[in-house]
This record gives structure tokens, C-alpha cells and sequence, in this order.
């Protein structure tokens, strides 16, 4: 999938209630995405955001490595800018809600997201890439 030109806004997880990852996301085009995030079931949940610079896909869901190279990046929570630390994620314990973010890509090819932990609730998200000017 690609969310450049043709995608404005692409839904990654879509009522997901489990532990997975997403497939990874082109994004090569873009300097920044913008994250909706939403849950609902009393969510209780860790997810964390991956990004890869290499040319070759990565599988997210597997183990980073010289031929599977990604890493973890952190994010920027819209209303207050606070920055969360990509290894940390984002994380609920019973509780629901409705979150933007925001992502510097700083070159990135590909991004992802995955869910490591789970254990109540459905979890949605959407993004949509954007450039500067």
C-alpha cells in the first residue's frame, strides 16, 4: 500500500484485538503522518510505531536484523507535543479514548505499527502522510 498520492488516509488497524503487526506502509514521499488513534472495549493494550530506511519491505513482526532492518520510533502526542518513546509505545490500562499524533519521518521508507501487548479492547488506526509547505 502506498499513502502518497493515492491514499490520503489509510486505516492500519481496523477493530484489531489481538497482538499483530501491521504490514508495512510506503511512505518514502512524505515527511510527516498523522496518526488517529482510537479504542474502545475498556482497551488495555501497549503499541508501538517501527520504521525501516531500507529498499527492501521489512516484515514488522519479526525480529530486527542486518536483513530485516527496523527500529522502533517515537511519536509526538497533537495536543500537548509531548514525545513518547518509540521502545515505550503507547499504552492503556482499561480505559478508552481517541488520540492524534504525529511522526517525523526523517527520511524513513516504511512504517509500521505493532500491538505487543493485549489483553481487552479493539483498536483502530488510521494515518495520513503530509509534506511541509
Amino acid at each position: 500500500m502506498n499513502v502518497q498520492r493515492t491514499n490520503p488516509q489509510y486505516q492500519l488497524f481496523d477493530a484489531i484485538a489481538a497482538t499483530t503487526s501491521s504490514a508495512a506502509i510506503l511512505v518514502q514521499d512524505r515527511q510527516h503522518l498523522f496518526l488517529t488513534f482510537s479504542s474502545t472495549g475498556l482497551a488495555n493494550f501497549t503499541m508501538k510505531f517501527q520504521v525501516s530506511y531500507s529498499d527492501t519491505k521489512p516484515d514488522f513482526s519479526a525480529a530486527a536484523s542486518p536483513t530485516n532492518q527496523r527500529s522502533y520510533v517515537s511519536v509526538m502526542l497533537a495536543t500537548t507535543r509531548a514525545t513518547i518513546d518509540g521502545a515505550i509505545g503507547i499504552t492503556a490500562a482499561g480505559t478508552d479514548s481517541t488520540m492524534n499524533y504525529e511522526v517525523n519521518l526523517s527520511g524513513a521508507r516504511w512504517f509500521g505499527a505493532t500491538i505487543t501487548a493485549y489483553s481487552a479492547g479493539a483498536l483502530y488506526l488510521r494515518l495520513a502522510g503530509r509534506n511541509n509547505g
